[in-house]
C-alpha cells in the first residue's frame, strides 16, 4: 500500500507535464515606415472598399485572409468524431496593396523561407488608406522529441502498471515463489517509475513553442515617409493612385 501514493504521483506527473504550449514573448512591433512597392494599382478601390499596405519587415510572406471555420460531425459506422475546416483565401506576397472590404479581417502571414515561422494578424479597414506592417511570429514543434518522451511515457506507465499487480500479489501470498514475484514487481516498479519520470521531462521540454506576430498599423496621411525618408505618398495614394517622388531637402 505504501507504493501506491508513488505510483499515483508519477502518473498524474505523466499526463499533466506534456500538456500545454510554451509561449513566447512577441518579437518587437515594426516601425510606421512605409515599404517600398513593386507593383501599385492605378484603379480607384471598388465601393465599400479600402486599400491597405502589408509589408513583413526583412522578409517577404505570403498572406491569406481566414474567412471562416466550418464544423461538423464523421462518422465511418464505428465511431463518431468532430472535425473542423477553415477556409481561406489567398491575398498576395508581401510586400503589397491590396483592396479589402470595410471591416475587421484576419490575415496570417507565413514566411517564405521557414515554414515554421506563421503568425495571425486581425487588421481594421476604414474608409482611409491603411498600411499595415507585421512582425512574424512562429509556431515550432518538436516531433522526434515529443515521440521519444511519449515512447517514454507509455513504457514507463506499462511497467508501473504491470510492477504494482506483482508486487501486490507477492506481498499477500506466503509461497516459496512469492518473494521471486514480489521483487520482479520491485524491479518493474523502479524501471517505470524511472521511464515515466524521464519520459514526462521530455514531453515537457517538447511543448510546441507559439511566438504570436506583432503589428504596427495607421492610416495613410497626405504624406507618408518611406524608409530613410526617400519617397512621398500624396494625397492621391490609394484613391485612384499611389504616387511616389523624391524628397528635396
Amino acid at each position: 500500500m505504501k507504493l501506491a501514493n508513488p505510483i499515483l504521483v508519477l502518473t498524474l506527473l505523466a499526463f499533466t507535464s506534456g500538456c500545454g504550449v510554451k509561449e513566447i514573448p512577441p518579437p518587437k512591433a515594426p516601425e510606421k515606415k512605409l515599404p517600398t512597392v513593386p507593383d501599385l494599382p492605378t484603379d480607384a478601390p471598388p465601393r465599400g472598399a479600402s486599400r491597405v499596405v502589408l509589408d513583413t519587415p526583412d522578409e517577404q510572406a505570403r498572406v491569406v485572409e481566414i474567412m471562416g471555420v466550418t464544423q461538423g460531425v464523421v462518422s465511418n459506422g464505428r465511431g463518431t468524431a468532430y472535425a473542423s475546416a477553415v477556409t481561406t483565401r489567398p491575398v498576395c506576397t508581401t510586400p503589397c496593396v491590396v483592396d479589402l472590404e470595410r471591416g475587421t479581417h484576419r490575415l496570417v502571414f507565413a514566411s517564405q523561407s521557414d515554414d515554421e515561422r506563421i503568425s495571425e494578424a486581425e487588421v481594421q479597414v476604414g474608409t482611409k488608406p491603411t498600411v499595415v506592417r507585421h512582425a512574424i511570429g512562429s509556431r515550432r514543434s518538436h516531433v522526434g522529441l515529443g515521440l521519444l518522451g511519449g515512447t517514454s511515457l507509455v513504457l514507463g506507465i506499462t511497467g508501473l502498471t504491470v510492477g504494482g499487480v506483482l508486487y501486490g500479489v507477492g506481498a499477500g501470498s506466503s509461497s516459496k515463489s512469492a518473494d521471486g514475484v514480489k521483487d520482479t514487481g520491485t524491479m518493474l516498479l523502479l524501471v517505470g517509475g524511472g521511464l515515466t519520470v524521464v519520459g514526462a521531462i521530455v514531453a515537457y521540454l517538447a511543448r510546441p513553442e507559439i511566438q504570436p506576430g506583432s503589428t504596427t498599423q495607421w492610416p495613410l496621411g497626405p504624406e507618408t515617409p518611406s524608409p530613410g525618408g526617400s519617397t512621398v505618398i500624396h494625397r492621391t495614394a490609394l484613391g485612384p493612385r499611389i504616387d511616389s517622388a523624391p524628397i528635396r531637402e
